[in-house]
């Protein structure tokens, strides 16, 4: 979900962080886990920080086993270190600068903490990041892990001179002192007898500093100790965090609640379920690894277990109805960030109060009814919430989160956002290789967990100025790459490039040669016509994001029949007769949600729900299918859940437990919902109902030829909205 005014980028203003805020921010997030101890002495150094000084060893010396993934230096010296990847290490190791003889070695870590192509909020950031521009402006922290490469001792003091034209200036420094610094160049001075640097690998020592940069690119091009350069490995992962070893997987399959399961699979538009049987999409988003949080949000509210356990919050999710749930989550913060710990006391609840927690008031059921058992309770009513959420790694928990949900009969869409994370933009060939890391590690936690993920690949790909040209075949490599190991995935993909149409981010699949032309978009009928040719065409889903007016910002043709030609001309005829070139595809909705109090939101909505099943009363003239062919179209997920969503607020108010109906009802009616006290079937006292809507501005027939148009949006759009950040107390 990202921010949109007429489908246009809404500049943001960057409040300038002190030094001091800045250093809290860092820690807060987890940016310095590497960067406040340093370990002089073999026997004081654990386990996992030898098998770093391992990997940096041989990642500089030895026989070369791998071929370079990444050298930005494109003549190197004649004599370099070649780079080793040792068979046990799944982490990619990138040359920056290989001297020959180098006395010192250095591997770098960088971590993204703020960009102004994003909101941001101080100092926690557990709001989801709202897109805002092109970035022009980066801050982030560097960990240095420093190494004596040589048979003789670095005594403390010495001077570290990092080195990059990406520089604007360093900003602050852990373990050392920020001495001479421009726009480039910086020395950082360690003064301390407890920082000297042992012969041979013998220990390590971390520095860390803060730089605000001109681009993303974080990593110093040069590292030099006492003016002497330095050998310097870019390590991707934090501490070699890499995919579960066969124990943690061996663990995850034998703690599986045994389920004979199939693939999720489609046949003529129609979604089958893991237990192969028809089904439909009804689902939620619940965010939070994409920000750093760490983890799907909320879990921070208290003091009972009805918000704070993620277990407890999974249930109230499944007794609402809902039977798949979208994760959107970000490769920098699944690979690059400490999690933060939520487990805490907390008050334990009944199933009967987890059950009356999800009934509306007026609701006639008996009041000691029991909701149907938690297939899979993780032990949020002991007292301690979230006591088995994983505390190692946000890469371990996010695959502890896709198994809890699928033991508890979710089906699971994983989604690639963008947000502060731009692999995909900077490094197509490492998301690509993050993708199918990931699908890997899913297909190792055993048979049942790959059959229930789906793969959303790239959120809202126009938020990056994204267009058909340049990312359907990032697409393509993508699907390529996973469907080599689990063919029976199923993919969603989002539209884009098609602004010039109000097609907004996520939207955006027209292939009509008219409306292209005329109308200035970018074209999918390259990609369309590749993706006929592949194995894996009939696991393709079309997913477009599609939002009322207080989000799109859109000022006309967001009801009636406008709605129903943008709607018809982007993704509809996808789905029935011909489809495109006689492939059909099915459709689910992965984005859509309001506030759900502006009469033109919910005027919209309420015709966006009568096209999703083919419904035409509204329309007047006689219109019928035959005017707008496509399939039913029931599968959907909201967002979302999250209380803290600047945009629509969340199925849940800002105390993470009221449930919000008027949004509930909407779902039982677009998408068939089916909350647990429905099966009681007693009568309701439904809530209040919504303000009544607004008359839609009127709209002409669409014309038979050419095909259906929308007008162009006016040029200028309106001031953005204000919106006040949401976060933990």
């Amino acid at each position: 979900m990202v921010t949109m005014q007429l489908c246009f980028l809404v500049l943001a203003t960057a409040a300038a962080l002190s030094q001091s805020t800045l250093a809290q921010e860092a820690t807060t997030e987890g940016y310095n886990a590497a960067g406040t101890t340093s370990f002089n002495y073999p026997k004081q150094i654990s386990k996992d920080q030898k098998e770093v000084i391992k990997n940096v060893v041989q990642a500089l010396g030895g026989t070369d086993i791998s071929a370079p993934k990444l050298d930005s230096n494109p003549n190197p010296p004649d004599e370099p270190p070649p780079i080793k990847v040792p068979d046990t290490v799944s982490a990619e190791w990138h040359n920056i600068a290989r001297p020959a003889k180098a006395k010192c070695a250095v591997a770098v870590k960088p971590y993204m903490i703020y960009s102004n192509a994003y909101e941001y909020v101080s100092p926690d950031s557990y709001k989801a990041p709202t897109a805002a521009q092109v970035p022009t402006v980066f801050r982030g922290a560097v960990d240095l892990t420093l190494f004596s490469a040589g048979t003789t001792p670095i005594k403390a003091p010495y001077t570290v001179t990092v080195t990059s034209p990406m520089y604007n200036s360093v900003l602050d420094v852990y373990n050392a002192a920020l001495g001479n610094s421009t726009n480039s160049t910086a020395d950082l001075q360690v003064t301390s007898s407890d920082l000297d640097l042992l012969a041979d690998f013998s220990n390590m020592v971390n520095v860390t500093y803060f730089i605000d940069a001109k681009s993303q690119d974080l990593a110093p091009t040069s590292v030099s100790v006492n003016g002497q350069l330095c050998s310097v490995q870019l390590n991707i992962t934090l501490s070699n965090i890499v995919p579960p070893t066969t124990d943690d997987t061996a663990a995850f399959a034998a703690a599986a609640v045994e389920q004979s399961t199939v693939p999720i699979s489609v046949v003529n538009g129609q979604f089958f379920g893991t237990n192969g049987q028809p089904t439909t999409m009804k689902g939620v988003n619940w965010f939070g690894f994409e920000t750093s949080a760490t983890m799907v949000a909320g879990l921070w509210q208290g003091p009972t277990a009805l918000t704070q356990d993620f277990g407890i919050v999974l249930y109230r999710i499944q007794l609402l109805g809902f039977n798949t749930i979208r994760v959107p989550f970000s490769f920098q913060i699944l690979y690059n960030t400490q999690p933060s710990s939520y487990t805490a006391s907390c008050t334990p609840v009944t199933d009967v109060q987890v059950g009356q927690s999800v009934i509306p008031p007026g609701t006639n059921i008996p009041t000691n009814a029991q909701p149907p058992p938690q297939a899979s309770p993780t032990g949020g009513n002991s007292g301690t919430c979230n006591a088995l959420v994983p505390n190692n790694s946000v890469y371990t928990r996010f695959l502890w989160v896709i198994k809890a949900m699928v033991d508890n009969g979710f089906m699971v869409l994983i989604d690639n956002h963008l947000n502060l994370d731009s692999t995909a933009v900077d490094n197509p060939t490492a998301w690509v290789n993050y993708w199918k890391s990931l699908m890997t590690g899913i297909i190792g936690m055993g048979q049942k967990y790959q059959n229930a993920v789906m793969v959303d690949i790239l959120n809202e790909p126009d938020s990056r100025g994204l267009t058909w040209t340049n990312t359907g075949p990032m697409y393509l490599s993508v699907m390529d790459a996973i469907s080599s190991i689990s063919p029976s995935t199923l993919f969603f993909i989002e539209g884009m490039g098609q602004l010039g149409y109000a097609m907004c981010w996520g939207d955006g699949f027209v292939t009509d040669p008219y409306l292209i032309q005329n109308f200035g978009l970018t074209d999918p009928k390259p990609f369309f016509n590749t993706l006929k040719t592949k194995s894996y065409k009939n696991n393709v889903v079309i997913s477009p994001h599609y939002y009322p007016p207080s989000i799109s910002g859109q000022s006309f043709n967001y009801t009636g029949v406008g709605l129903f030609t943008r709607m018809q001309n982007s993704f509809g005829y996808l789905t029935a007769g011909t489809g495109y070139n006689g492939q059909i595809f099915p459709l689910a909705f992965g984005e859509t949600g309001s506030f759900y109090t502006s009469a033109t939101d919910i005027a919209m909505l309420a015709d966006m729900a009568r096209y999703m099943h083919n419904d035409y009363s509204s329309l007047g003239g006689g219109y019928t299918a035959n005017d707008f062919p496509h399939a039913n179209l029931p599968s959907l997920y909201w967002w979302d859940w999250n209380a803290n969503s600047g945009d629509t607020g969340g199925i849940v108010m800002d105390d993470w437990m009221t449930i919000i109906w008027s949004k509930i009802n909407w779902l039982i009616g677009a998408v068939n919902l089916t909350p647990w006290y429905l099966t009681y079937n007693t009568g309701t006292t439904p809530p209040p109902g919504p303000p009544p809507a607004a008359p839609p501005p009127t709209v002409p027939p669409p014309p038979t030829v050419p095909p259906p148009t929308v007008p162009t949006p006016p040029n200028n759009p309106p001031p953005p909205t204000t919106k006040t950040p949401v976060g933990p107390p």
